[in-house]
């Protein structure tokens, strides 16, 4: 898995390759990853130990991922990063202050500001600039129009990377 995980990069890092190109090797990576993961596939039962349980979860979460399109967008847009370290790091003192309790006292606060910190973060990472008028415009956009600058991108890359579907009628 991890071999697929270096090709997968080493395709994403390739700028020979056209847009038709990317879309090829990703249905490559992704015919190699239910190569690897098919035989392993079964559902989870109580009767499982932990570690059998966990190995299975990972298994699913890997296919469904798979079906939903989710694994190989760095290498279709080479400007979007492989993982999700970046923003991981960013999420990081927020949940360290979580476990040492330097948060809210009920946990609705908590959650709260879990959500605020998450979405602060998330548009440190997308955002051009990060300021309090950024911020302040992006969030008037969303009062606005309904749609945040994560759900703009994402329509933008499903309408991107749509796969023309068969007519079998």
């Amino acid at each position: 898995m991890l071999a697929l995980y270096y090709d997968a990069k080493r395709a994403a890092a390739d700028q020979r390759l056209g847009e038709p190109g990317r879309q090829q090797r990703v249905c490559e990576f992704e015919g190699r990853l239910c190569a690897l993961c098919q035989p392993h596939w079964r559902e989870t039962t109580s009767a499982m130990k932990p570690h059998e349980r966990d190995f299975a979860n990972l298994v699913n979460e890997l296919l469904r991922c798979v079906m939903d399109e989710e694994l190989f967008t760095f290498v279709l847009l080479p400007h979007v990063d492989p993982t999700n370290n970046l923003a991981e790091r960013l999420q990081r003192s927020p949940a360290q202050d979580r476990q040492a309790g330097r948060t809210s006292k009920t946990a609705a606060g908590a959650h709260r500001r879990s959500i605020l910190v998450s979405v602060l973060e998330s548009l440190r990472v997308n955002l051009e600039s990060f300021t309090l008028a950024n911020v302040l415009a992006e969030v008037i956009g969303w009062m606005t129009t309904g749609a945040s600058l994560f759900a703009k991108a994402w329509a933008e890359l499903t309408r991107k990377t749509s796969v023309a579907t068969l007519n079998t009628g």
